[in-house]
């Protein structure tokens, strides 16, 4: 079984020799600082083999995508302090955000603790769904006042309404959002490692990731509509809305939630592509886009494959309308 060490080390050579492939075929123009390089994709620094010792300062670290509370995996490297500064705070509001929606739809065999409240006076209880859906609501004496809970019980009457107040989580739901971008620019990364991400056009995303509390990046980037039903990086072919959607589900309970995020095509600002897609979903209820899921290929090692996507890509920036 790999430890933590094997598996930093593996990802580390896996895109350092990405890298240097790159290089060496003239694809990107770039002076490295060390002959065995890893880019931190969300800072773009470079870092050396020897980052990969924890007890420094900034080391390179294993990134989950997504999260693993939510089904992810580690398959990337990302630099502590960006890490620290975006993963951490984005990894809370992906999952209460998954929770919250999970809890809406009270989902058989699940259960919670709320509050309930009646004419301003509240109790703590526990909400449980039964398999057969069957909803029980328990209030735990030992967790409640009483007093309060006395009064509670004495105004409520036969077929009374009651308020069900959901634990305040601190959520945040443009932190939320940034985190499924987080996700949809990472996968483009574990998929085509170098080759795309290191493109100027990029770099709004990645201060925006670098800097959660303000927002400085387009918002309308999140698709929940059902685009392609596996998780992939789906590049978006129809002439007018050349761009790519990282394709992911998230996992919280025993639903899976998709969401597409919408990252831009190099050549092609996220602006243009976006106010296209507004239209189109105006006029279309169902709208449906000519794309390609991009599953089949090595983007990392295979030379002829990386050279015939970027090709590719070119000739749609270059052919849009």
């Amino acid at each position: 079984m790999k430890t933590r060490v094997d598996k930093r080390l593996e990802i580390f050579n896996k895109y350092a020799d990405s890298l240097n492939l790159l290089i060496k075929n003239g694809i990107i123009n770039l002076k490295l600082e060390n002959t065995h390089t890893y880019i931190c994709p969300i800072c773009l620094t470079q870092f050396s083999e020897q980052a990969l010792i924890q007890s420094l300062e900034n080391p390179l670290t294993l990134e989950d995508v997504p999260p693993v509370s939510l089904g992810g995996k580690s398959e990337i490297l990302t630099c502590r302090k960006c890490n620290n500064s975006c993963g951490q705070k984005f990894d809370h509001h992906l999952t209460t955000g998954i929770r919250i929606v999970d809890d809406s739809e009270f989902i058989p065999g699940t259960e919670r603790n709320v509050i309930l409240t009646k004419e301003g006076v509240d109790v703590n209880a526990q909400i449980k769904v039964g398999k057969d859906g069957l909803i029980n609501v328990h209030i735990p004496t030992k967790k409640n006042n009483p007093e309060k809970l006395k009064r509670h019980i004495e105004k409520i009457k036969k077929d009374d309404e009651v308020q069900l107040i959901n634990y305040s989580n601190n959520f945040d739901n443009e932190k939320f959002r940034m985190g499924l971008l987080k996700i949809g620019y990472l996968m483009v990364f574990k998929k085509f490692g170098y080759s795309i991400i290191l493109d100027p056009i990029y770099d709004p995303i990645r201060e925006q990731l670098r800097n959660p509390e303000k927002i400085t990046y387009e918002q309308n980037y999140i698709s929940t509509l059902p685009i392609m039903g596996v998780e992939c990086v789906a590049l978006v072919i129809e002439t007018g809305f050349e761009s790519m959607f990282s394709v992911f589900s998230l996992k919280a309970s025993d639903i899976e939630r998709p969401y597409q995020v919408f990252i831009p095509l190099p050549g092609k600002p996220i602006s243009e592509a976006l106010n296209r897609f507004r239209e189109k979903y105006k006029s279309d209820k169902n709208p449906s886009l000519e794309m390609k899921a991009m599953n089949n290929s090595d983007y990392l090692t295979n030379i002829e494959a990386i050279k015939n996507m970027l090709n590719w890509i070119n000739y749609l920036a270059a052919n849009k309308n």
